[in-house]
């Protein structure tokens, strides 16, 4: 009768999980982003050390951004 409404949704979990996995990697990317900017600016740097937290820094804050999107809404992916 009601079997489709009480059957639980792994399609939603799993994105879910895929979500709390983008902030755990985004958030380990910006917290080892945060010393690494005090040792370049305190020695002398070139630009591709500039680059690399520019590279970090965005990346980390995308994923973050992603996976609190996909904890948030999980139907935004479609299957």
């Amino acid at each position: 009768m009601n079997a489709e409404k009480n059957q639980f949704d792994w399609a939603r979990l799993i994105k879910r999980l895929f979500g709390a996995v983008c902030v755990a990697i985004g958030l380990a990317l910006l917290s080892n982003l945060l010393p690494a900017i005090g040792d370049i600016l305190g020695n002398s740097s070139t630009a591709r050390d500039y680059r690399a937290i520019w590279a970090f820094g965005l990346c980390g804050l995308l994923l973050l951004a992603f996976g609190g999107v996909m904890l948030y809404n999980p139907d935004l992916l479609k299957e």
